[in-house]
């Protein structure tokens, strides 16, 4: 069912840019968590320390939810775009760009976080069949190692949360992709 709605992978290249309904919504919740919270009463540190710097710490990140949602509303590049040889993963907080090479991947599988059934959060995870000498070094890899070599060999991940496309359909063209590039 999903296969029929793939493109043609082999003339162009795909470009998948942020989703402007779910960015103009986290715009509007934030804001309006914002907005509630500012009050005069609320931060009362003299009173009560631990509440008013917990109040104080959600306030800063619906602050960081509204930055990052005007990020994703005046976007006009893409946020991933893949290519015949390669998946460009674009950076919204910078330029920085991470290029993967089809020829380096192994495979491709999805993390979903899920809160009360749900789901809040979607990665595609991509399993490098050898990852780059830096991480392999790092302390990070191998505390990885001895949980799961699939989640170690992860170096790189594509949030599917603000991309305009269903984390099933991108899933199936790079996997697609990648059995066309072997």
């Amino acid at each position: 069912m999903i296969e029929n709605n793939i493109p043609n992978l082999k003339s162009t290249d795909l470009s998948f840019y942020s989703n402007k309904i779910r960015a103009f919504f986290l715009l509007l919740i934030s804001s309006l968590m914002v907005f509630c919270g500012i009050n005069e009463n609320l931060f009362d540190f003299e009173l009560k320390p631990f509440k008013s710097t917990m109040l104080l710490l959600g306030f800063v990140i619906f602050v960081f939810g509204i930055i990052i949602s005007i990020l994703y509303l005046i976007r006009t590049k893409p946020l991933l775009t893949v290519t015949k040889n390669e998946i460009i993963i674009y950076n919204i907080l910078s330029t920085k760009k991470t290029n993967v090479n089809f020829e380096e991947i192994k495979s491709f599988f999805v993390i979903t976080t899920s809160y009360k059934g749900i789901t809040n959060n979607r990665q595609i995870c991509i399993q490098m069949k050898k990852p780059i000498k830096e991480y392999n070094n790092s302390l990070f890899y191998k505390f990885l190692l001895k949980f799961d070599i699939k989640i170690a060999n992860s170096q790189y991940v594509i949030q599917t949360n603000f991309l305009n496309i269903n984390h099933k359909k991108l899933l199936a063209i790079l996997n697609d992709h990648l059995k066309n590039d072997r």
